[in-house]
């Protein structure tokens, strides 16, 4: 791989965390102030975003390489090598065939297949997965998929992927946003599944079934709007804003103990 290479995929997939933090302080219980909350939820999205948009832009340059092009593991595995060290996260950088079968950076062939997965369909008629929650088939560990199609001659040859830790990028940005202990923030996927949290004990739960019907009703509400804010109770009464993000379509939030003013 040319080292110039390495350069604009190290550019093209990084994302710069903030100069300093990005909260002040939120008041506590006495009220909330929703002019903060609704910075400190853009910040969210912004990095939460960034974070996909960043593997999705670095897969694309890989995707137009002759390496990857070739469909020859032997020909790309160095490649994705240095992407899956470059410090995106990644439970595993893989490659797939048009039959599903599939080889990762961390262990080449894996004998495994990924024809089942509801995105694998969307790759091979050449769209972009930018957020999929899955329980890695090679890792076993819970991931986020980004995934682009790899073209050559005009044609699908494959797919390249990478499968993103969510917990170790929840625990990214819960460095970068620094927020007070009586505060939270969440991301849901489409389907109503955590894909971010501050607690990453509660990634991939449903907060449907958590046992707050307050919390339950909320959170069609914020699946069903492009952005709003809710007041709900679980672990403590609740006011929250959130957003969806245009490119993963999760649903980010923002939240603090106490009620809105």
């Amino acid at each position: 791989m040319k080292a110039a290479w390495i350069v604009v995929l190290f550019l093209a997939i990084s994302v710069p965390a903030p100069a300093a933090e990005v909260t002040s302080e939120v008041p506590h219980q006495s009220g909330v102030n929703t002019e903060e909350l609704r910075l400190l939820l853009n910040a969210f999205t912004a990095l939460g975003e960034g974070q996909i948009e960043g593997v999705v832009r670095g897969l694309r340059l890989l995707a137009a390489t002759a390496e990857v092009q070739s469909g020859k593991w032997e020909e790309m595995k160095g490649l994705l090598s240095e992407f899956g060290n470059s410090g995106i996260k990644a439970a595993a950088v893989w490659f797939a065939l048009p039959d599903g079968s599939y080889y990762t950076a961390e262990k080449g062939p894996t004998g495994l297949n990924l024809k089942d997965r509801p995105y694998f369909p969307r790759l091979l008629a050449g769209k972009v997965v930018a957020g999929d929650l899955v329980v890695s088939k090679s890792t076993e560990k819970r991931t986020a998929v980004v995934a682009v199609p790899v073209r050559s001659g005009g044609k699908i040859v494959g797919a390249l992927g990478v499968s993103l830790s969510i917990g170790e990028i929840s625990r990214t940005l819960d460095r970068q946003m620094s927020l007070p202990k009586n505060m939270v923030f969440y991301a849901l996927d489409p389907g109503g599944r955590t894909s971010l949290h501050r607690d990453v004990r509660l990634l991939f739960e449903y907060p449907s079934d958590m046992g707050s019907k307050s919390l339950s009703e909320k959170v069609r509400e914020m699946l069903s709007k492009p952005e709003g804010i809710v007041y709900y109770d679980f672990r403590g009464k609740k006011t929250v804003l959130y957003k969806k993000g245009p490119l993963t379509g999760w649903t980010f939030a923002v939240g603090v103990s106490g009620t809105a003013r």
